[in-house]
């Protein structure tokens, strides 16, 4: 009987452990869809002092927690200029990948070609908060909450 018994416990303690361990797969499918255009006011203190304008990011490729698009933002031409990378300006489009956390909530997306990574939280299906960061010599730390744009509306 005491056999018994400790092979059922096994074979029910291996049980609840597989079903405990979520697969790769399982987690990958788990991510939420972040396809499509997200706009908001961004507040800036970048090199050149402060300012504030619009953001945009627009998520054109997904598979499962993976995803990439293009980053836009215009700042106020009242306020300090920003850097596109290669020139001081008020305005650019720039690429980024990304990927979203195990945590299905949190996001991390760094630029191609530059230094700047952004850092998210998702909030629900249609809003997102953000700060950027970006070190060396056109330093900047940028906040924004991004609203998912309904379909069909990109700049």
């Amino acid at each position: 009987m005491y056999k018994y018994a400790t092979a059922v416990a096994l074979v029910v303690g291996v049980l609840l452990a597989a079903a405990t361990v979520p697969s790769e797969e399982a987690v990958a499918q788990g991510a939420p869809s972040l396809l499509g255009v997200w706009e908001g006011r961004s507040e800036v203190l970048n090199y050149n002092g402060f300012n504030t304008g619009v953001w945009q990011i627009e998520v054109t490729e997904q598979r499962g927690a993976r995803f990439r698009g293009t980053k836009s933002w215009r700042l106020d031409e009242s306020g300090a200029a920003g850097h596109d990378g290669t020139q001081e300006t008020w305005a650019a489009t720039e690429q980024f990948i990304g990927m979203v956390d195990f945590d299905n909530e949190t996001l991390y997306m760094p630029e191609v070609n530059d230094v700047a990574i952004q850092f998210g939280r998702i909030i629900n299906a249609d809003a997102i908060e953000l700060i950027l960061v970006e070190s060396g010599e056109h330093a900047a730390v940028i906040r924004t909450i991004l609203i998912r744009q309904p379909s069909g509306n990109s700049p």
